[in-house]
């Protein structure tokens, strides 16, 4: 029995569909999560980190400490009020070229004058 051309071509083209179909869907399902959701694949903990600063010394001591260690940190980079350290963390970070929890651990020394400087 002999097939007809246009018969194998409507074939193909099923075939060629459901694969077509089949890709798409593995796109979706297996692209980058950083397309799906850029929360999944950000450098930032998907856990809440502990960002409330531990002081033992008033914030206008240390800031004034910090200013004399840092010489480039202004009045502005230390503006701090309690409940925004985030914000705090957030620009000493890219100031000092630290992570947030190590500019909290510096912060909090200089505080208890452990001296962890650097």
């Amino acid at each position: 029995m002999k097939q007809r051309p246009g018969k194998m071509l409507g074939f193909l083209f099923d075939v060629s569909s459901l694969l077509f179909i089949v890709c798409c869907a593995l796109f979706v399902v297996c692209r980058p999560w950083s397309v799906v959701s850029p929360y999944l694949c950000s450098s930032q903990p998907l856990y809440m980190e502990n960002l409330r600063l531990n002081l033992h010394a008033p914030w206008s001591e240390v800031r004034e400490l910090l200013k004399e260690a840092n010489i480039e940190l202004t009045d502005e980079d230390l503006n701090y009020e309690p409940g925004r350290e985030d914000e705090l963390l957030t620009r000493l970070e890219s100031k000092l070229g630290k992570s947030k929890s190590q500019v909290k651990a510096y912060i909090e020394s200089v505080s208890s004058n452990r001296g962890i400087a650097g």
